[in-house]
């Protein structure tokens, strides 16, 4: 993720340095061969798709809490740690958002870094004669890539130009997000075919207009909410995974299987045609072309788009990689961030930084053999401003 973009009329790009690895790395390998370090798939507690029903701030139940974590524990105490690259960090608000943060690793044993995201704090009109009021827009974009970077350095340059600039946005921001992510698979796999481009990427999109939130999740990433000081964590995302229920009874509705070894020490379920290990993408000709062999239902790239009304209950939003979440759970990274504010109740961007440094940190220190990339935006609510007009 070695690119962010930060705009209040046009898309501009500022460019955040990757950290290379140890030397002697292992080489990199796909997304198809990458073994998860817990041995399992991990998958989120809870899978919500409107939190205006979320409790009260008094706090009647925890039930969307995830229970006790089983993931690893390890630390790697005879290896110092790579220093983390400086985080790419916002205190300029726009509506619902007070500040973000965010920061990217190639991880222990990657020779480089396939993630990529974007961020457009302020999008503005597009056409100045448009006569629809123009909310307060915020994108936040983060792509997995996997097979190499051609497809997330793709979706960086592109993706959200397509939902910004569909005529339905932002009117109808979910069926602008679903066209805008059709027109970047249409687009992608003509290039592809074009070029004999075999990579593939997941799609974490965070759209937030006015008060709404909308998520759109295509892959195994996640975004999390923070809520109550960190009393809840509420994971809105469904990791898109061939052991997961629903993806198995997608896959074999359309004519894919599911398979894994059964003699490898880590059991890890595979999606065919492909050989993934996630079950949603955008590109991977291979496996969707038929001229390859592929089949275009089976490895979907049809996102899940989640909504939710900002409240004051709720404190930040965390986007992550499956790096992250292979070896943490969704409880764990609202601890880390939590964990790491001086000020328990400052979500500026300091608190935003510290929280996605630790995050990371932590990855690495349970062996995460992935890459790392973690983004947080934390909500703007009443009591910020008021506390700031008390200190002044």
């Amino acid at each position: 993720m070695d690119v962010f973009f930060k705009s209040t009329k046009a898309p501009s790009s500022e460019t955040l340095p990757t950290l290379r690895g140890p030397r002697n790395s292992e080489p990199p390998s796909p997304k198809h061969t990458r073994k998860n370090f817990s041995g399992k798939s991990i998958m989120p507690s809870c899978s919500v798709s409107n939190f205006d029903a979320l409790p009260d701030i008094k706090l009647r139940c925890l039930r969307n809490i995830d229970p006790t974590p089983t993931y690893p524990q390890i630390k790697i105490c005879e290896r110092i740690l790579p220093h983390l690259q400086p985080s790419t960090i916002s205190n300029s608000s726009n509506g619902k958002i007070r500040a973000y943060a965010a920061n990217t690793h190639q991880g222990l044993t990657r020779l480089y870094n396939e993630d990529k995201a974007v961020i457009i704090l302020k999008i503005k009109s597009p056409a100045a004669e448009n006569k629809v009021q123009w909310p307060n827009c915020s994108f936040f974009g983060l792509y997995d890539g996997h097979g190499g970077k051609a497809c997330s350095n793709f979706l960086r340059e592109n993706l959200h130009h397509y939902i910004i600039n569909d005529p339905l946005f932002p009117e109808f921001p979910k069926q602008a997000i679903l066209r805008g992510f059709s027109q970047a698979e249409t687009e992608f796999l003509k290039l592809a075919k074009e070029t004999n481009e075999k990579a593939g990427s997941c799609a974490l999109v965070v759209l937030i207009v006015g008060k709404m939130c909308y998520i759109a999740n295509l892959g195994d990433s996640r975004a999390v909410i923070s809520a109550y000081k960190g009393q809840q964590a509420i994971s809105i995302t469904r990791d898109h995974k061939p052991d997961d229920p629903e993806e198995q009874a997608r896959i074999y509705q359309n004519g894919g299987s599911i398979y894994y070894n059964p003699n490898s020490k880590h059991i890890i379920y595979r999606v065919s045609p492909g050989r993934l290990s996630v079950s949603r993408t955008i590109g991977d000709i291979d496996a969707k072309d038929p001229a390859y062999g592929g089949n275009p239902y089976v490895l979907s790239a049809i996102p899940e788009v989640k909504s939710f009304k900002i409240k004051k209950g709720h404190d930040f939003i965390m986007m992550g990689c499956d790096g992250i979440f292979d070896v943490m759970s969704s409880k764990d990274v609202v601890s880390a961030a939590w964990n790491n504010s001086l000020v328990f109740d400052d979500l500026t961007a300091s608190f935003c930084r510290n929280g996605v440094e630790a995050i990371i940190t932590q990855s690495m220190r349970r062996a995460s053999s992935d890459n790392l990339t973690a983004i947080i935006i934390s909500f703007s609510h009443e009591n910020h401003y008021r506390a700031k007009s008390k200190c002044a």
